[in-house]
């Protein structure tokens, strides 16, 4: 999957709250609806595939690249990629005699 769920306080509650909803006391309880509810995990997650794309073709590439992180330290892979949480992320590194060297 390309899609991972965030971190931050908000997005935790929404997944909290689609997966276990307050359920009616009642037939006649109409102070929450269950369904909509139940799609606020949508709000929780974010998309984390980075791609390499040609400029010209506008077609995939696979690209070795070097991913810095604080949890993992200077790890080598290969784009595309689920990268790891924003905040953890330090720096990308593209190392390929292809492409432009970019740091990000």
């Amino acid at each position: 999957g390309r899609w991972s769920f965030k971190r931050d306080e908000l997005s935790t509650a929404c997944l909290l709250i689609s997966v276990f909803p307050r359920f009616p006391n009642s037939m006649t309880d109409n102070q929450c609806h269950l369904q909509a509810f139940r799609h606020l995990y949508v709000l929780a997650t974010e998309e984390r595939d980075v791609q390499a794309v040609d400029a010209v073709t506008h077609a995939p590439l696979t690209v070795p690249v070097t991913v810095e992180t604080v949890e993992r330290g200077r790890y080598q892979a290969t784009l595309p990629l689920l990268m790891p949480h924003r905040d953890s992320v330090t720096s990308l590194t593209v190392c390929c005699k292809r492409v432009k060297p970019v740091t990000l």
